[in-house]
């Protein structure tokens, strides 16, 4: 589905979430207004209890609500991200990122080495430059490289971005190495398993999300199958992504 087709779905879905917040803040106003009326009465305790009730079903309405708003503020990004690359000629945002490499060595045996698929970095080990990682500048993970490390700090720039002196600087516990090897389909171990909550990279983008693994990489679609949060087509239906090995990691505790 086209990127503007699904906004216009997630706009309808919205609309509706407002109206059903809407409603339930309108109920929960009623509610109080009948609570206050019959404190004094024998009926308190079940206008209390209805006033709870609205209360909890309002949250939920609101809730639904903001996710869907998300869903939508990205949408519209990924559409004007497409929009904008369409318009320029020559070496695009999305070319670039299309031009990424995706593929891994495969690490030949049954056995636990660091940065090998769902295996993690030794804590203690050091970052080197010329590292790719997930850095997390502001509120987004955002692909990275490493240009510079001392003991304390490390010197990232963006990966579409190499060379322009526009570093961030960064101490270890917001930078997450990618992985260096992918593992063979059979070392499962090495894998992230269906349901597991992860940091992935969202298509045509190099910004990371929370996503959950809906299918680990098989020897036919050696990709995880992702459904990325507030993701979801605006009729309710799931929406998954095929992401490479090397862009699935270890969400961060």
């Amino acid at each position: 589905m086209e990127t503007e087709e699904y906004l216009a779905q997630l706009l309808e879905s919205w609309q509706v979430k407002r109206k059903e917040a809407a409603q339930a803040e309108k109920a929960v106003k009623e509610d109080k207004a009948q609570f206050t009326h019959t404190l004094h009465t024998g009926h308190a305790p079940v206008a209390a209890r209805q006033l709870h009730g609205g209360h909890v079903k309002l949250a939920t309405k609101v809730a639904s609500f903001e996710s869907v708003t998300r869903a939508c503020v990205r949408a519209l990004d990924t559409l004007i991200k497409e929009r904008t690359n369409a318009q320029t000629v020559g070496s695009s945002q999305s070319a670039a990122i299309n031009a990424l490499p995706t593929d891994l060595p495969v690490w030949p045996i049954l056995k636990h080495v660091p940065l090998c698929g769902a295996f993690p970095a030794l804590e203690g080990d050091d970052i080197v430059p010329g590292q790719e990682v997930a850095a997390l500048v502001e509120d987004e993970w955002i692909l990275s490289v490493v240009v510079d490390a001392n003991k304390s700090t490390y010197s990232v720039e963006d990966i579409l971005h190499p060379g322009t002196d526009k570093w961030h600087e960064l101490p270890r516990a917001r930078l997450i190495p990618l992985p260096r090897w992918a593992p063979r389909v059979d070392f499962t171990m090495a894998h992230f398993e269906v349901g597991d909550i992860v940091l992935a990279m969202y298509p045509q983008t190099t910004c990371f999300y929370k996503a959950v693994v809906n299918r680990p990489p098989t020897q036919e679609t050696p990709t995880y199958s992702l459904q990325f949060e507030d993701d979801n087509f605006g009729d309710g239906r799931i929406r998954y992504h095929e992401i490479a090995v090397k862009f699935v990691l270890n969400f961060p505790l």
